[in-house]
């Protein structure tokens, strides 16, 4: 999503709830709107009937909170203020999902620490006057703590970023269960992260689904057939 000279990003803040396709919950069967500007999935927008497994994970950046125009800015900032160029939106957005370790660890290994340093420090000074909800996850969340299923949420940031996210999505006291960067040795679109969270409440791999942004179709290839995966891709 671009953001025109002038526009959040660039000199005041972003005001209301971004607005994503309808979600619900009724009947035990989990309506969805699946729907993305990254043609991997293209294919499969449209609304669909999934049944709604007892666990439910859920990534952050992009699917509970909206945090990819924010995202997009500080890797642009970062790397032009850092390693000289600025890389297109459309290589950011191939970086969302990802650790910003892993990230930064292949554009330039010997200052991945300087980077990361430098990316949180903007990012998340930011954050609230950029980040803001979804409409209608709160009362995605409402559904599901009503229908007594377990959910969380497994993300690439670090945990401070995410706790600030979940705040700005107004989610803070709402996700019991949340794994982040320093939970795992390896990250999306690693399975680990998925399968560490689902350790930590003994669930097992097949009674769960994963609602992620852009990185689902990878994670579900890394589990194979382990899960459902509900593509919430609202951001693009």
């Amino acid at each position: 999503r671009e953001q025109s000279k002038g526009g959040p990003l660039n000199g005041g803040p972003r005001v209301g709830p971004a607005r994503p396709p309808s979600a619900r919950l009724t009947g035990g069967v989990r309506h969805a709107a699946v729907l993305s500007c990254c043609p991997r999935v293209r294919q499969y927008a449209g609304p669909v009937n999934l049944p709604v497994p007892r666990v439910v994970l859920f990534d952050l950046d992009g699917t509970l909170a909206d945090t990819v125009p924010l995202i997009i800015a500080t890797f642009k900032r970062t790397l032009a203020a850092q390693l000289g160029w600025e890389p297109t939106t459309e290589q950011c957005k191939e970086w969302i999902g990802r650790s910003l370790t892993d990230t930064f660890r292949t554009l330039a290994p010997d200052r991945v620490d300087e980077l990361v340093a430098h990316y949180l420090e903007w990012n998340l000074a930011n954050h609230r006057d950029h980040v803001r909800p979804f409409a209608g996850v709160s009362e995605l969340i409402d559904a599901l703590e009503s229908s007594g299923r377990t959910f969380g949420v497994v993300t690439s940031k670090r945990h401070k970023s995410a706790l600030l996210s979940l705040d700005c999505a107004q989610l803070t006291g709402r996700i019991g269960l949340l794994a982040t960067e320093e939970d795992t040795l390896l990250h999306k679109p690693d399975a680990e992260p998925l399968l560490h969270a689902l350790a930590l409440i003994g669930a097992q791999p097949a009674c769960w689904a994963a609602a992620t942004n852009a990185a689902a179709v990878s994670i579900s290839e890394a589990c194979g057939a382990m899960a459902s995966s509900i593509g919430l891709i609202w951001a693009g």
